[in-house]
């Protein structure tokens, strides 16, 4: 599945479909959905007026090194004790690691257990993202220039332009 229609699928408009159905069973299906769909958000806002525009904080320009959001993803900053998220909230990288942890304990075999949850290399890849994310974004947040940084645009920061006529 490519990565556009991931994001339309786990999106919170399908959750809220979902759960206005009021069918059996879906509520931890609804809560991967919103949890999915806020880490796409927290990592893909495209320009500095979407957050704004879509009344949706997660797309909002990264402007500070202790964002909620990067509590949220589970990189808090090392620099504090206490973390910043929604209290009814655990951090992304926990909920997958309780997910996992969860599936693990069942007396299935593992076979069955492999399909209780996600791929470890997809684990392991969402991991790595975040975490590189969020200090790639920390250190360009605490260099003189830029005052934000904007997820989608991450060749922002390559310098001055340089005019390839005259280089």
């Amino acid at each position: 599945m490519s990565v556009k229609n991931a994001a339309q699928v786990l999106s919170a408009t399908v959750a809220q479909d979902i759960e206005d159905q009021n069918w059996k069973g879906t509520s931890e299906l609804v809560r991967f959905i919103r949890y999915v769909n806020k880490f796409f958000d927290c990592l893909n806002g495209a320009y500095a007026a979407q957050g704004t525009r879509t009344r949706n904080e997660n797309l909002a320009p990264y402007t500070d090194v202790d964002d909620q959001r990067f509590d949220w993803l589970g990189v808090p900053n090392p620099n504090r004790s206490e973390p910043k998220y929604p209290s009814n909230e655990k951090p992304f990288l926990q909920y997958l690691d309780d997910w996992k942890s969860e599936a693990d304990k069942s007396n299935k075999s593992s076979k069955e257990k492999e399909k209780m949850q996600l791929a470890s290399q997809t684990l392991v890849g969402i991991e790595m993202s975040i975490k590189g994310f969020a200090d790639y974004v920390r250190f360009l947040l605490n260099l003189e220039e830029p005052p934000r940084y904007l997820q989608g645009r991450d060749t922002q920061f390559r310098g001055p332009r340089q005019n390839s006529r005259t280089s």
